[in-house]
């Protein structure tokens, strides 16, 4: 049986965990936010610099040169790495890189498509930090995706596995956590490491499953309706007047 995308799930969700990074973990989670930050704000750079050239009437050399240069380095994560070769580090989650990219790409969609009134603009450094990551299956080897089997994700219910950070305590909902650990089958999609203001950090989770994450509310045999007034405290849709409360 072949692994299913996200996309093509019934139901989708999300959870959000509370991490308890070691120091070491703590300076690879702000490497790897610092660097998807520098990533975003370098093709930003790039595409500004393109858009400031404008569209040439005629053919000048150096100007059409340059412009090729910036295309080619935005174009693909190797082409990235070939020129920041700083990127090669062994502590940089290769998935964060392209994460940055489908970032850039999809606040360029917002854009086009109006949702957004501004172009995209550069990240600036803030007291919070946070990138993206993906878990990886296994298809020769895993036949369904589950919390557990894939690259990066649950180990148990009190510890997740991220790439480069390694094994990780965590804490969330025990309701959440009991419900989707009794799902027979559950994937993980993007995985976004976060540390917020006051220096806590969290891990949150895009599942998807065909089975729905909250039990379905058995269909309502009736219905009626409530009209809160001045004149007295409501009336229902029975007829049914309840007057205002008196305090004494």
């Amino acid at each position: 049986m072949m692994l299913k995308l996200m996309s093509e799930y019934n139901y989708h969700s999300g959870i959000r965990l509370r991490i308890y990074p070691s120091y070491q973990q703590k300076r690879i989670i702000k490497k790897n936010a610092e660097t998807a930050r520098f990533i975003y704000n370098e093709m930003i750079a790039c595409s500004k610099e393109i858009a400031g050239f404008g569209k040439l009437s005629i053919y000048i050399q150096g100007i059409t040169e340059r412009i090729h240069v910036l295309r080619e380095r935005i174009k693909s994560t190797t082409s990235l790495k070939a020129h920041f070769l700083w990127l090669d580090d062994a502590e940089l989650d290769a998935n964060m890189i392209a994460n940055a990219k489908k970032n850039y790409a999809h606040a360029w969609k917002c854009y086009r498509c109006c949702e957004t009134k501004n172009p995209p603009a550069f990240h600036r450094r803030t007291y919070t930090l946070s990138y993206q990551t993906n878990p990886h299956y296994n298809r020769q080897r895993v036949s369904e995706a589950t919390l557990t089997n894939g690259s990066a994700g649950f180990r148990d219910a009190s510890h997740v596995y991220v790439p480069k950070l390694g094994r990780i305590r965590c804490k969330g909902s025990r309701k959440m956590l009991a419900r989707i650990f009794s799902m027979q089958s559950v994937r993980i999609g993007t995985m976004t490491v976060m540390k917020d203001a006051g220096r806590d950090y969290f891990l949150s989770m895009q599942l998807a499953s065909d089975e729905p994450f909250v039990p379905s509310l058995p269909e309502a045999i009736s219905t009626i309706g409530f009209d809160l007034n001045l004149k007295n405290f409501y009336v229902d849709s029975n007829g049914c007047r309840v007057d205002n409360p008196v305090y004494i």
